[in-house]
């Protein structure tokens, strides 16, 4: 019975005078404007039509039949259709159900399946609760299984993008629990580099089965994909939650092989103190220009996105490599070598005040302006002598004095700044310079692995654009001049 969605076999002449029946109901309902009765009579009449053709295989006639059907359904069911269902044993009960079941059945024979898909998808939500018609949906929606197939041999050849059609089709289709499919979309959408749709499915498997850990995998990969590193790192914490909270025990035996993101982020801040331990207990954040201890340092670390890019990377093992490399690109320093001056900034007046806001001065912008070279340099530490020591604590100081030496070796460079040397100033300038005279200037070159000299303006000696001078002959010969030193002992190691 057609009310129930099952096919109708017309048979005999009944068959044959269809579209004529059709088209005396055409001519009516030109003569009775709006009669929604003669509508559902007419749609009736191509229902049986587009089943008499599916019968005879004429599937694109047939999906023609019941299109037309459905556009002529009205939401009427009156005393007319009554006494018609009485005469003639139709039933009118369901029909637009019925007609937009032989619509899905249709296109999908013809091989469109995408049309059949969300023909039924439409169809499937509206037949909820009714139990007469689960079957058919149950029946209808195996399709399903048969696109996710064709979806999984796409990825495995690469095809992600035929994988994601045939998946989202599969959606369509399946009937109850689509997290599989989901998180099967959600991959492939990552592999297409499509992160904020991967998330979307993500969260909607999260959303279907908040206990499942698999959602929160995929949540993990596509917020790390979008660099949303800090969240990302959390739905990773949450996924092992889940399986070590899951009944099933492969689950849980599954989740010991991960590293939980505590556990890298403890890692990263023992490497981390240990590396600044042998850096000068106090440096300038050259953009912020402030003072910053070891517990500041770390901190900023710690803000940095590379940080939570560390954290959320190291699912399956702590990559100390790496996190070791990061540390020290991060905490690359450079130290001012100069000659005090009256007034410099000591580290009480700078410990509470940026550099850079500092009045203006001769010795505050030497300081300023050293600061301003590192940054545009590209390192974010910088290290003076004069705020850079807390010279008020003679346990400070001393570990100045003792560490001093190993600091400018483990500097990124070392800048020079030669106060009284002019721009224009002729050849051996710098073998003459105040700078030249002062106690610690050879440890100090001899210490530094790069060397900068700048002249009072705060222009390259000698214009050398050379990006360690101390690979410059002309450098080498004037502190040989001056210091006595082989230039075999002051060449760079």
């Amino acid at each position: 019975m057609l009310a129930k969605g099952k096919r109708t076999r017309p048979t005999g002449p009944a068959t044959l005078q269809q579209p004529d029946a059709i088209s005396r109901v055409d001519d009516l309902i030109a003569t009775v404007s709006f009669n929604s009765t003669c509508y559902v009579v007419q749609a009736y009449m191509y229902l049986l039509l587009g089943n008499s053709q599916m019968e005879c295989g004429d599937h694109d006639g047939a999906i023609q039949s019941f299109e037309h059907a459905r556009a002529q359904m009205r939401d009427y069911i009156g005393r007319p259709l009554f006494v018609i269902s009485l005469i003639t044993g139709w039933k009118f009960d369901n029909l637009d159900i019925t007609v937009r079941q032989r619509l899905c059945e249709a296109l999908n024979a013809v091989g469109r399946i995408n049309d059949a898909a969300k023909c039924f998808h439409e169809l499937k939500i509206e037949l909820r609760g009714h139990g007469e018609h689960q079957e058919w949906v149950h029946a209808f929606g195996q399709q399903s299984k048969k696109l996710e197939r064709l979806g999984d041999t796409a990825v495995d050849v690469l095809r992600h993008d035929e994988a994601i059609s045939h998946y989202t089709t599969a959606l369509y289709l399946v009937s109850s629990s689509p997290q599989a499919i989901l998180i099967k979309r959600s991959k492939a959408w990552l592999a297409t580099g499509s992160w904020k749709q991967a998330l979307d499915d993500a969260n909607e498997v999260i959303a279907l089965d908040p206990s499942s850990p698999w959602g929160y995998e995929m949540r993990h990969a596509a917020l790390h994909k979008g660099g949303d590193y800090d969240n990302a790192a959390d739905a990773f914490e949450t996924m092992l939650t889940k399986m070590a909270e899951s009944p099933d025990p492969d689950v849980q035996r599954y989740g010991d092989k991960f590293v939980s993101p505590s556990s890298t982020r403890a890692t990263i801040r023992k490497i981390v103190n240990h590396t600044l331990r042998h850096l000068p207990r106090v440096l300038i954040d050259t953009t912020t220009s402030r003072l910053h201890n070891r517990a500041e340092q770390a901190s900023a670390f710690e803000s940095l996105p590379v940080f939570n890019q560390l954290v959320s990377s190291m699912t399956t093992r702590i990559d100390y490599v790496r996190i070791k490399r990061e540390v020290r690109e991060y905490f690359r320093y450079v130290m001012l070598s100069h000659t005090w001056e009256d007034n410099e900034p000591l580290f009480q007046q700078v410990v509470h005040i940026a550099v850079y806001d500092l009045e203006e001065s001769p010795t505050h912008d030497k300081l300023q302006t050293f600061c301003k070279i590192v940054r545009d340099a590209g390192f974010d530490w910088a290290w003076s002598d004069t705020c850079c020591i807390d010279k008020s604590d003679n346990f400070v100081l001393q570990e100045a004095l003792v560490a001093m030496f190993k600091w400018y070796q483990g500097a990124a460079m070392m800048i020079v700044f030669l106060r009284g040397v002019r721009p224009s100033s002729p050849r051996g300038a710098l073998a003459g310079s105040i700078w030249n005279t002062r106690a610690w200037t050879l440890q100090e070159y001899i210490a530094a692995k790069v060397i900068r000299f700048y002249t009072e303006d705060w222009t390259l000696y000698r214009d050398l654009e050379l990006p360690n001078h101390k690979e410059s002959p002309e450098i080498i010969s004037e502190m040989e001049q001056a210091t006595g030193v082989s230039a075999e002992q002051l060449m760079p190691l």
